[in-house]
């Protein structure tokens, strides 16, 4: 019987928060942002397509930067020549390393790039200006490998200064075309994305 009373007190204090609590809580800014959640926004899959391009972009930045600050540690390297060959060469090998990461990728970011720019170009979209940077880009970057492909020649060779500064040069313009390769893309994507808006 005592914990039947319970009970009943119970239920008559729910009802009584009830009454006087759903009012409030209609009313509240908490309830109504639950209830008007904001609708999804209408994204197209070209618009996530062009995103994809660009958080590839982003990480081809981000290897060039480290890129930079390799060719920094070989500079110094290089212009003071206080290591040995040997250590010299590890430099080198690391550098290769980066560069070809970055060769790759570009590639890759290429190879969307270039699905993209059919797809614009099917649906009837003027691809000219793609297709020049495009080719510039394939262009730069076999440009790149090759003077890779020279290091690697020199890099089993080197011996004095002059070889490694010969090295250095080649990096150098190895990079240069894949900063201007990154640019062409950039310019290939800002392209893709006004055909989306259109």
């Amino acid at each position: 019987m005592k914990y039947f009373l319970i009970f009943i007190i119970g239920v008559i204090l729910l009802g009584f928060g009830v009454y006087f609590f759903t009012p409030y809580f209609n009313s509240s800014p908490l309830n109504s942002s639950l209830i008007s959640i904001s609708p999804t926004p209408n994204i197209s899959p070209s618009d996530i397509e062009v995103l994809s391009l660009e958080l590839d972009l982003t990480a081809l930045d981000r290897d060039l930067n480290e890129a930079d600050n390799l060719e920094s540690e070989f500079n110094i390297e290089v212009s003071s020549f206080n290591k040995s060959v040997l250590e010299l060469i590890a430099i080198v090998d690391k550098y290769l390393d980066q560069m070809t990461k970055i060769i790759d990728r570009s590639e890759g970011l290429l190879d969307e790039v270039q699905t993209r720019v059919v797809k614009a170009e099917a649906k009837g979209s003027s691809t000219a200006q793609l297709d020049r940077l495009m080719n510039e880009s394939r262009s730069r970057v076999a440009s790149a490998e090759a003077k890779l492909s020279e290091v690697e020649r020199l890099k089993s060779i080197a011996k004095s200064k002059a070889n490694f500064i010969t090295i250095r040069d080649l990096f150098k313009s190895a990079k240069i075309n894949l900063q201007l390769t990154k640019q062409n893309s950039s310019e290939m994507i800002n392209l893709l994305k006004s055909f989306n808006s259109r």
